[in-house]
């Protein structure tokens, strides 16, 4: 090999390059992201659909108990399950936007509220929590459409982010008291 003293050698490459690579690592990014604007979400499929909820509306995740069936109440209502004390309806949202489901053997429910258990929800897996930013989120274009105005949006990847609070709200997973 000949000695170009153009060329540097292999030991100034390699200290240039780790130099310069230090010095992006060094740098501050433009703005620190607010925490407010990190969402954390626990992700779950109904009926072969991917959806999320924040995990702040999420109480607990628990195998499919005994319930109790309601009589003269839409379809999408499963029944009343007793969550240590509370009792809490519990709804089939597959059948709510008429997806077909076959019935298994290993259901779960989602248990959602505020302060307290107040709603669950069949699922047929919770798969992960996972955070993501706010601006992250894309607008809701995709079926079910029932869900439209209860959503925050969708996930790169397709998942549809359901808005807890409008969730817990909505009316039509609320069963009026008959006097």
């Amino acid at each position: 090999m000949v000695f170009d003293p153009r060329q540097p050698d292999i030991q100034s490459r390699e200290e240039a390059i780790l130099a310069a690579r230090a010095d992006r690592l060094a740098q501050v990014p433009a703005a620190a992201a607010n925490p407010k604007d990190i969402l954390e979400f626990v992700h779950f499929l109904i009926a072969d659909q991917r959806f999320a909820i924040a995990t702040q509306f999420v109480n607990e995740v628990m195998r499919m108990p005994s319930i109790t069936p309601i009589p003269a109440v839409p379809a999408h209502f499963t029944g009343l399950t007793n969550l240590r004390g509370n009792v809490v309806l519990v709804v089939d949202l597959a059948k709510l936007i008429g997806v077909p489901w076959p019935p298994k053997s290993d259901w779960r429910l989602l248990v959602l509220g505020t302060e307290s258990p107040s709603l669950a929800v069949v699922v047929d897996e919770v798969d992960e929590v996972q955070s993501l930013h706010r601006h992250d989120l894309l607008p809701f274009h995709c079926s079910p459409s029932v869900f439209r105005d209860r959503t925050l949006g969708c996930t790169p990847d397709g998942r549809i982010v359901l808005d807890g609070m409008k969730l817990l709200q909505w009316d039509k997973l609320q069963i009026d008291e008959i006097e």
